[in-house]
């Protein structure tokens, strides 16, 4: 039981809430799963359009990375690499996709997907978020960068603070 409260929640939080809303919670994950894997290879055709590759080069890599057989298992087996998947490509849609010229919706998508994948993975630990904000923020204004902080902060620190106080580590 430690080791299930110790791992990261989001995963934990979509399969319980599931499963307490409804009896076919098996087909609303393999449905949530095949549209994550449907926008993550969206975003992925969007980042080698933005990069000025060819709509055929872009649309040929999108389809067979579609169709390799790791994709096919990651889609249809319930784990937290395939959610790590798509957050990790939005993260990067989120920063690629204006890079340097953020409004404040774009500030909270850096924020929101940076949180996400910090509380799907647990080798994306909170100061690796940090990390990233703080070669992110060059390109940011000071209230965006305070902006980005605290949207990173308040949704990863309490989960942070829950494994302190109860785990004793900071976690």
């Amino acid at each position: 039981i430690l080791f299930n409260h110790y791992q990261p929640p989001l995963l934990n939080l979509i399969v319980g809430l599931c499963m307490k809303l409804t009896n076919n919670y098996i087909f609303i994950l393999q449905s949530l799963y095949l549209l994550i894997g449907y926008i993550s290879f969206v975003l992925i055709f969007l980042i080698l359009k933005k990069f000025k590759f060819s709509k055929k080069f872009s649309l040929t890599t999108t389809i067979i990375l579609m169709i390799f057989p790791t994709t096919i298992l990651y889609e249809n087996h319930l784990y937290k690499e395939y959610l790590t998947f798509f957050f990790v490509i939005l993260l990067f849609y989120c920063t690629v996709n204006k890079f340097g010229n953020y409004n404040n919706k774009d500030i909270i998508f850096i924020s929101i997907s940076l949180s996400l994948l910090c509380l799907t993975r647990e080798t994306f630990h909170i100061f690796w978020g940090y990390f990233f904000i703080y070669f992110l923020k060059i390109n940011l204004n000071f209230s965006k960068k305070i902006y980005l902080v605290l949207i990173f902060t308040v949704l990863v620190g309490p989960f942070y603070l829950k494994n302190l106080i109860l785990f004793e580590k900071f976690a």
